[in-house]
Order: C-alpha cells, then structure tokens, then sequence
C-alpha cells in the first residue's frame, strides 16, 4: 500500500518539478535575451562615432608622410589634424622596433621607448593588429587604450609601429550617453572591459570605477576566447546576481575590448519564487486528494512511466535540453503528462536557439549582423581555400538615405530599409547570402565564384532591385545604390581586408556616381589615401584662412546696368595653389564640411557687400550658393539671421541659391524652409534649373523670387534649336508667374543678343566677366557696365 501511494504522488511531483523548471528557465532566458541584446546595442553607440582603429590606422599607414617617418614634423603636423578632428584619441605615435618614440618629437632627456609595455612586445611577436590592456599612456597621460599597427618593408621585415591612443574617459562618456537611447533600467550596470579583467570606463552609478579587476575573470578568460557573444549568471562585487552579458567593441587578433552588461536576476525571479510557494501549497492539495484514490492504479501501468518522466526531468535540471520522454504514446493522465513534458522541453529548447539568433541577427531587418557576417565569411573563406574557388564579397550603400532620416525620422527610414533587406532577400535568392553591417550598409557574398564575371552579374541584378520604387506611409521614395566588389583570394586573404577593399571600391562607384559595380583595384589605395590627405588639408582651410571669395557679375539685360553679382568660393592652398572648386566641393559635401564652409561664405559674402554699400546702388544683391546639407540644416535660419544682425546686411540685398535637387527631395519640407527664409525679407532663386527632376508647373507651388538657367542649355545658343525652344519656354512660363530669370554661362554676343530677344531679364558669364577677387571687382564692373553701355 504504501509503495501504491508513492507511486501515485510521483507523477505530480514529476509534473510540479517541469513546470517549475520551465517557468524558472523561461524566465532565466528572457534576462539573458534582454542582457544580450542591451550589450549589443550599448556596443553599437560607440562604433557609430569613433571610426574603426584597425580601418584607420590602415589607412594612416598608406599616407605618403608615413613611408618617411622620421621626418617628424611633416607627420607631426597631419598627427595634430587627426586629434583635433577626433577628439576621442589621445596620441598617434610611431615607433622603432626596438622601442624608440620617433614621432611625435619627445622634450624628455632620455628617449622614450615602449618596449616595457606588454601590448609592444606582442606586436613585436607576432607582426598582427593589437589592442592593448588598460595602460596609462606614456605621451598623453591618460588612461587609455593602445591600437598597435606593424609596419613592413618589401621584405615583410618589421619597420615601424603605429600606434593609436583611444580616451578612456571618452569612451565613459559615450557609455553613459548611450543608457538614455537604449531607455535602460537604473539597475542596469554598464562597463567595458580589457583582455585582462581590467574595467576601463564604466556607467555613472554603476559602483564601479575604472582600474577595477573582475572576480573570477581567469577562469572567465577561455570561454570568452571560444564564443564572441557569452551570457551567463555572475555574482557582482556589489553581492548582487545577474544575467551577464559579453560582447566585442574593438576586436584583433591579439586583444580584445569588450562591452559587459549586467541584468539582475533577483527581481524577475522573485516573481518566479511567489508562484512556486502557491503552486507547491496547491499541488500539496492534489497529492493529498490523490492519495485517496492510490488504490486504483496498477504498480505495471504506473511506475515505468513515472520512472521515464523523472529521468527526463533530471536530465532536463543538469542542462540537457535535448531531453524527452521516450514514447509518449500512452493513454490517460501520464501519456499526457509525457506529451506535455516534451512539448515543454521543446519550448525550452527553442527559446534558448532564439537567443542565439538574437546574437547573430540583426534587429530591424532580421539578417545576419556584422557578428554573423565575420563568421560566415570566415567559414566562406575556408572552403575556397579548401576547394581552389573565390568567394565574391559585395558591398552596397543607400544613395539618399542619409536625407530620408534627417527630413522625415529614423521611424520612417527603419521602414524603408527593411523593404531594402527584402528586395536584397529576393535578388539574391539561390545566389548569394545577404547582410547588414549597419545604417544604409549591406553586403552580399557568393560563394564558388570561378569568375568576375558571375560576381558582376549578381551586383548588378542587387542594383536594378532597390531601383524599384518603395513605399512607405503612402510617399513613393526612389533610391540607388553605389556596389564595390572585392575577391577572395586577389583582393584580400581575411574577412578584414575583404570588407576593407570592397568598401574602397564602393567609395569609387559612389564618388563616379556610377549605377555599375566597381571591382577593387590596388591604385584605389592610393586614390583613397590622396582622398584622406585632401581631406584633413581641407578640414582646416577654414581655420588657416585659405578660403576666399570670387565675385561674377550679374548684369540686367535691358539696361546693361550691372544688377548684382555671385560670390563663388575658392581655395589657395600654400602648397597645393588654387585647387579646383570642382575637386574640392563634391569632397566637402560628402564629408559634411560643406555645412562649416558654407557658413563662411555666407558671412564672408555679407562682410564684403556692407564694405562695398556706400559705392554701390541700393538695388545691389549678392547670390550666395546653399548647398543641399546646408539646405536640410535644422540651424540654417537662425544662422543666417545671426550673419544679417552681425554685418549690418539687409536681407533684401541678399540672394540664397539653392539647388533644383535639393528643392524635389522633400517638397513639403522645402516649402516650409523656402517660406521661412523669405520670411527675413531675403530672396531664393532655383541655381541649375532644368538639370533635376521637377516640372515647370511644380513652380507655382515653390515660394521662391527667381530662376536660374543652367548653363548646358544656354551653351546651344542660338544654334540648337532644341535649346531655344526649351529656354523659351522657361522664360515665358517663369515671367508669367512673376519670376525674374538669371542665365548663367553666357560666352558669346550671338547668346546675349539670343536671350535679350526671348525675354531673359539677367545674364552672367565669361562674355560680361569672369569671377574676381573683391580687390579687382568694383573696378572691373566699372568697365563692364560702360561696355554694355556701348
């Protein structure tokens, strides 16, 4: 009798013990979901605003100021432009192999030499990119963290060593500015770590402070060296249990950074605890009840199926979660419990791969992220080298999308690109696998590759694919793609090259503006390091007052009365001379320079006309260029008004310039700036108009005072009859609806005589005069004017 009623209490401890172990993992589970993909997300903050060391001290290496660096001061001076443009680095240093500081020029009496230092000495092992432990740096001073970049000569002989100094209290900083866009708990603690246990910056509040040594980090170390992405239960310092969370911010080959987030466990729990206390009171209950009624069951029919659900059980408790029930078919109350049994394990099972995907898929589209895409590259790479094959790494950027966030959000721009991903999906299927690397970036890799040619095929069937028109919240957007090509193995052996050099060719495509795939090719190093090189020269030509102003009169047709001008900047480089607008503005606005240098033009231009006022007539305006950054400035306004209250200017004697492209991309929004300008009393006119894509009766919907006329209509003059026909109309639709209309580019009489007749109020041109410094241009409008006199 008594081995009938623990026969017939067994079951229902049985099913009390899987429901508990279920609701106790399931929970469990969520936290570790929710830890990872907080980790994940801190983890992103910062690779948004610090570039990657490894891409940059690459790049750095190719400069030409690098192949000599001992020539200090040359390197020095470029070294100085680095940290004041990315104010996160501390130092950017080179040094001997035997561990001498040779640039930047140390004031120390002994030589400083780096060879006492741990991360050194593995450069010098090993000749790989290195990330070094938390170190107080020799130069700076400050807790920082050293990217070591080797050198080699033809030989592969070590040369140099570049090293690279990150902040450690920027890198606090952007910690603590991430826990507000993530929306974390207070109980939520953020740190990153080093290699070696060693807190480097850690979020306010956290109770930890930098310098700090993780507990138990020895035995940590080796699980962390076989998964990038690790989560597990950890005891704090702060006593305190919770989910802990391990992901990589900056990763080389020797040495590691990264972030570590802890969710406590104890109030997620404790909900758990509650329901076992009530659900035990009432299964005591039911064990009781069943007690009374053990009699009626058989030891055969009872005890082997107890005995295969407790094993299951057991085995489920020691972490086996591929544990069922075998079976599973029986009648009455224990078939069922087996069957819930295994379904439970399964749900337990599934909840578990879930978190693994969550590590290794990106959120909002759902395709692999750059964790997963490293991996599989990798995996990728093998095979080929295995087989003899290539493997094709295929790199697309959004053309455009950067202006979908900034006018109409992020919510909206997230929506386009999963309709990206899916058209992406689509165009590759069967072909070829598909990623995000992040923001409007994605990659493709096929593998198998025997030629260029298949490659170039499935780019450019990616590039017809987000041709096609998307919709979102009843707009219809049209964006292009910009594709570099790299492959395995002539264009690079590692996933780190791979991505590196189908990033340059993709700059190339997008630099052309080609709608063609771009193959890496090895001159593109050197276009790109020329590139950074322009670009750190031109970053500073504001401050070193290298920028200056050229002014080209506009004159009135009918009077010949010289009505205006447009100031048009240029650049006089102490080295380089004057370096061609059309070389350094496209540069300037892919940067986001342009928005600083059309600022100073716009106060230099204003400076320059009130110093001019007293020999000019009050009807004199000055045209000054916005460019499409500048034009989608949420500031711009309020600049502008600042440059008017400054210089004394009245904003009727000045004229904003803006592009037909710029005006179309967001109609709606454009009014509502148009509008607010014209509200300061200055005057708008459409510059390149007829080179985009509106229609001349969207004119009427623009609240602007003038158009401009590009100058590859007005080059046909008078011959092309095309040409004529075209600028007519413009002129006769414009006039209709009150627009004055500027036609720039005017060479020759036949094209003044030619616009005169048709009606074009305004001209400007080489035939009246070319742009002119402000020393020469009150003189010579002075000529001008008397010549069209004449």
């Amino acid at each position: 009798m008594t081995l009938l009623m623990l026969v017939a209490v067994i079951p229902f401890i049985a099913i009390l013990i899987a429901g508990r172990i279920h609701k106790y993992h399931e929970k469990t589970d969520n936290i570790y979901s929710e830890a990872v993909l907080l980790a994940l997300q801190i983890a992103a903050y910062p690779q948004q605003v610090i570039p990657d060391p490894y891409a940059y001290l690459s790049n750095f290496s190719f400069l030409p100021e690098m192949q000599k660096p001992e020539n200090c001061s040359a390197l020095q001076k470029l070294t100085q432009s680095v940290l004041r443009t990315n104010p996160y680095f501390t130092t950017v240093a080179v040094f001997l192999p035997n561990g001498d500081l040779i640039c930047p020029e140390s004031d120390a009496a002994e030589p400083r030499n780096a060879m006492d230092r741990d991360y050194f000495r593995r450069v010098l092992r090993e000749q790989k990119y290195t990330i070094s432990n938390l170190v107080i740096g020799k130069l700076s001073g400050k807790r920082s963290i050293i990217f070591s970049h080797p050198m080699t000569d033809e030989r592969g002989k070590l040369k140099y060593v570049l090293t690279l100094g990150l902040d450690a209290d920027w890198l606090t900083k952007y910690l603590n500015d991430a826990m507000p866009q993530t929306q974390l708990s207070r109980q939520v603690v953020v740190m990153a770590v080093d290699d070696s246990g060693t807190v480097i910056a850690a979020t306010s509040g956290s109770g930890t402070h930098a310098t700090m040594k993780i507990t138990g980090w020895d035995a940590l170390a080796p699980r962390l060296r076989e998964s990038k992405t690790f989560v597990r239960d950890e005891t704090w310092r702060d006593g305190v249990r919770r989910a802990t969370a391990y992901v990589p911010l900056f990763a080389s080959p020797s040495g590691v950074v990264r972030i570590r987030v802890g969710v406590p466990l104890a109030p997620a729990l404790a909900v758990v605890h509650q329901d076992n206390v009530e659900k035990l009171s009432a299964a005591a209950l039911v064990v009781f009840a069943i007690l009374g009624i053990t009699w009626l069951a058989s030891e055969q029919l009872i005890v082997r199926p107890i005995n295969r659900i407790r094993a299951a059980a057991t085995a489920l408790t020691e972490g086996n979660f591929a544990a069922r029930v075998p079976g599973g078919r029986e009648k009455g109350e224990l078939g069922e419990l087996a069957r819930a049994f295994n379904s439970m394990a399964e749900q337990i099972q599934g909840d578990r791969d879930n978190l693994s995907v969550l590590a290794t898929r990106d959120p909002l589209t759902g395709l692999p992220n750059r964790t997963s895409i490293r991996s599989e590259l990798e995996k990728s790479i093998v095979t080929a080298e295995q087989s003899q094959c290539s493997v094709a790494v295929i790199l697309l950027d959004l053309n455009g999308f950067k202006e979908i966030n900034d006018s109409l959000g992020h919510p909206v721009g997230d929506k386009v690109l999963v309709q990206i991903a899916k058209a992406l999906e689509e165009a590759t299927a069967g072909h070829g696998k598909v990623g995000r690397l992040g923001g409007d970036e994605f990659v493709v890799w096929l593998e198998h590759v025997l030629d260029e040619g298949s490659a170039e095929k499935l780019a450019r069937r990616i590039i017809d694919s987000i041709k096609k028109p998307i919709t979102v919240e009843g707009q219809q957007f049209f964006l292009s793609g910009s594709v570099g090509i790299a492959l395995f193995p002539a264009h690079g052996r590692d996933v780190d090259t791979l991505l590196q050099n189908a990033d340059i060719a993709m700059y190339k495509a997008k630099a052309a503006n080609l709608q063609l795939p771009v193959f890496y090719g090895r001159e593109m190093n050197e276009r790109l390091v020329e590139r950074l090189r322009m670009q750190n020269l031109l970053s500073q030509a504001v401050a070193r007052q290298e920028l200056e102003l050229h002014y080209q009169p506009k004159i009135a047709s009918l009077t010949g009365d010289i009505s205006g001008a447009e100031a048009l900047v240029r650049w006089r480089h102490p080295e380089l001379g004057l370096v061609s607008p059309a070389e350094f503005i496209p540069l300037a606005e892919k940067t986001g320079l342009i928005v600083e240098i059309g600022e100073w033009v716009l106060a230099e231009a204003c400076r320059q006309l009130k110093s001019w006022q007293s020999e000019l007539s009050q009807d004199f305006s000055i045209a000054v260029n916005v460019s499409p950054r500048q034009f989608s400035d949420p500031g711009l306004l309020g600049k502008f008004h600042h440059i008017l209250t400054q210089t004394g200017v009245k904003a009727c004697q000045v004229e904003l310039e803006i592009t037909e492209g710029a005006l179309m991309h967001n109609p709606a929004h454009a009014i509502e700036a148009l509008e607010a300008l014209r509200s300061l009393g200055t005057k708008v006119s459409i510059d390149d108009f007829g080179t985009g894509y509106s229609s001349l009766s969207y004119l009427k919907h623009l609240p602007v005072d003038a158009l401009k006329i590009d100058r590859s209509f007005v080059s046909g003059l008078p011959e092309n009859k095309s040409d004529h026909t075209l600028v007519s109309a413009v002129v006769a639709i414009a006039t209709d609806l009150g627009l004055r209309v500027t036609a720039e580019g005017v060479e020759t009489e036949a094209q003044f005589h030619t616009l005169r007749s048709i009606g074009c109020g305004e001209m400007q041109g080489y035939y009246f005069s070319r742009p002119l410094p402000a020393n020469s241009f009150l003189a010579a409008i002075k000529q001008v004017s008397t010549h069209q006199q004449h």
